[in-house]
């Protein structure tokens, strides 16, 4: 059996005082939606994915997602690249359509939304009032 590990989304409010009871079960659905959309964006990879558990924790809101170490590490070095770069432009649609969709919501709720997993000491990627990442591609119909 692979290895173990886990990424997180800590969601915090601009008042620091954001607890998961706060959190709708709908926004709970979206965040794993996109988490799952953001690691496998293809159907033919939805439909050969790993398991995948889920935990929300106090301290914030604390969203995580067990799952195989590979996923994490995908995840660890796509959300480190948005940071070096300061951009998604590198990224394919649906991934970018998910970093939108937070930076969106980060905006309009006054949120901080820090991604974090069990490899790294530091957030990979930090998406806020202050984030300024654009969609580049349009949507292939």
């Amino acid at each position: 059996m692979e290895e173990q590990g886990y990424i997180e989304l800590r969601i915090e409010n601009f008042q620091k005082n954001l607890d998961p009871k706060d959190i709708d079960i709908a926004d709970i659905k979206s965040v794993i939606s996109d988490i799952e959309t953001f690691l496998y964006p293809t159907k033919e990879e939805k439909r050969t994915r790993p398991h995948v558990s889920y935990d929300i924790e106090k301290g914030s809101a604390k969203h995580k997602f067990f799952l195989p170490i590979s996923a994490v590490i995908l995840f660890n070095g796509l959300t480190s690249e948005i940071r070096k770069r300061d951009s998604i432009d590198f990224l394919d649609y649906k991934r970018q359509e998910v970093i939108d969709k937070f930076q969106k919501i980060a905006i309009k709720n006054g949120l901080t939304i820090e991604f974090n997993s069990s490899i790294s000491q530091e957030p990979t990627l930090i998406i806020d009032n202050k984030s300024d990442f654009q969609l580049i591609y349009s949507k292939i119909l």
